[in-house]
């Protein structure tokens, strides 16, 4: 079995960094290249969807994260989900 981590390297390079000034064009493209790579693989998407986060993996997410939280309106402005 292909490792997630492997599949998503191949469209993902480990140096992007998200763009708070340019957050929805940026989230757009960053999960059109995560499509793209789980759908160059048979059940690529449902192997991912098994799995959690490597400790590889969390710099990038922490960094999206933030960048995201920056450029947002505030967590006491932002709407809730209902689940917390």
């Amino acid at each position: 079995m292909v490792k997630t981590e492997a599949m998503l390297a191949e469209a993902l390079p480990p140096d992007r960094e998200p763009d708070p000034e340019h957050w929805p064009e940026w989230t757009a493209a960053d999960a059109r290249a995560k499509r793209t790579a789980l759908l160059a693989y048979r059940d690529g998407a449902r192997v991912r969807a098994g799995t959690l986060p490597t400790e590889d993996e969390l710099p990038a997410i922490e960094a999206q994260l933030s960048a995201l939280g920056r450029a947002g309106p505030g967590r006491g402005r932002a709407p809730r989900c209902g689940c917390c």
